[in-house]
């Protein structure tokens, strides 16, 4: 077995001692991984890792679900949201699925699982309430809105958002919703469309989950460019887009009153075929980082809490190939990164002073990885 390779079924290890100071102090953390495979390592997985002393355990099936690609936890922690990504190709329908988490193994008990009503869905987000889940449909385009009980139960769609729209490259035939994240008071629900080169801002219900077309409706993008994802500022008065085909970055200042973006940065990636995946802001608002999948780096910028502008760091590998997505603990002590192309995810400890990661003594074996989650164990 390579060292870099932790194999599940293995025993549990321990990370090198002069790691631990960036780790951040609480104890133990559950870490679902999804994967995208289609056969041998389908499903939704987990472990318990613990960052003050590195241990990581045996990954186990948590839940059958195929293609668990992206994850939401609602507030009280009980409760863990995901999808099934079938209908990319926007002729069948994906689902939406949730569980209740059971502690200390993590294994997961079904609570409801409804049709996403648009296929290809790639991107959920509870709001603040918990009452409404929003979900991206990748193959249907658009967004939709869906009720939640107070046990955790997906019930109907509230509303929906159908997007139009093409762009130049094959991929762009029609839209693509790739992602979508409420603004930081819920007044606007904003949605990256891949396939339209748009990014749409449209008006929120937070009582009744009703979507209406804000002023403007959406950002036109550059063509060709791919708009994926999307994340605010925690002070609120900076948003931050990254797209998918360009790997460009654009630095917005928000205006949560009107619901309009005015750019103020743009970002151009050293390696124009990198190909953008994920943005985050870790924990604190100090460092924003992205990805590429081409080259398999994570960037990391950091932040002018004043102005919102970003000034370029380092650089670092993600630790294997085709980082599909990366996930910071909520404590922003630990990063991981699932390397589809190189079936594991990565381990990282953050330094939170300078935004620099070091990695953990082993990565987590898993079939074509695309999602992860942090839960407070």
């Amino acid at each position: 077995m390579e060292r870099r390779n932790f194999l599940a079924g293995a025993g549990a290890f321990v990370i090198g001692p002069h790691l631990l100071p960036h780790f951040a102090t609480q104890k133990s953390y559950l870490l679902y991984m999804g994967s995208r495979s289609a056969d041998e390592g389908r499903g939704l997985y987990v472990c318990r890792f613990e960052p003050v002393t590195g241990t990581i355990s045996p990954l186990t099936l948590a839940a059958d679900v195929v293609q668990p690609t992206t994850f939401a936890l609602s507030a009280d922690l009980q409760t863990l949201f995901t999808t099934s990504e079938l209908g990319n190709d926007g002729k069948t329908d994906g689902k939406l699925l949730s569980f209740r988490i059971n502690r200390p193994d993590g294994k997961l008990t079904k609570i409801s699982e409804v049709p996403s009503n648009g296929g290809g869905p790639t991107a959920i987000c509870l709001d603040k309430s918990g009452r409404h889940l929003i979900v991206g449909c990748f193959g249907g385009g658009r967004a939709n809105v869906f009720d939640v009980g107070s046990d955790g139960t997906i019930g109907k769609m509230a509303s929906t958002q159908i997007h139009e729209g093409s762009g130049p490259t094959p991929r762009q035939g029609g839209p693509h919703t790739h992602h979508v994240l409420l603004s930081p008071t819920e007044r606007y629900l904003l949605a990256a469309d891949l396939g339209a080169d748009r990014f749409y801002i449209s008006r929120y219900d937070k009582t009744t989950g009703a979507i209406t077309p804000g002023n403007p409706p959406f950002l036109q993008m550059p063509a060709g460019s791919g708009p994926r994802n999307a994340v605010f500022h925690p002070n609120g008065n900076f948003l931050y887009l990254v797209c998918e085909i360009t790997a460009t970055v654009y630095v917005y200042a928000w205006d949560e009153a009107t619901g309009t973006p005015m750019q103020i940065q743009t970002i151009i990636p050293s390696t124009p075929t990198s190909s953008g995946g994920m943005i985050h802001i870790a924990p604190g608002g100090h460092f924003l980082y992205t990805n590429t999948r081409v080259d398999s780096v994570l960037h990391v910028f950091a932040i002018d809490r004043r102005k919102g502008t970003l000034s370029r760091g380092q650089s670092f590998s993600t630790g294997g190939k085709t980082p599909w997505n990366f996930d910071f603990s909520p404590d922003g002590g630990s990063l991981c990164v699932p390397n589809n192309a190189s079936n594991q995810v990565a381990l990282f400890s953050v330094n939170r002073g300078n935004g620099a990661i070091t990695p953990v003594a082993h990565s987590v074996s898993i079939n074509a990885p695309v999602s992860t989650i942090f839960v407070p164990a």
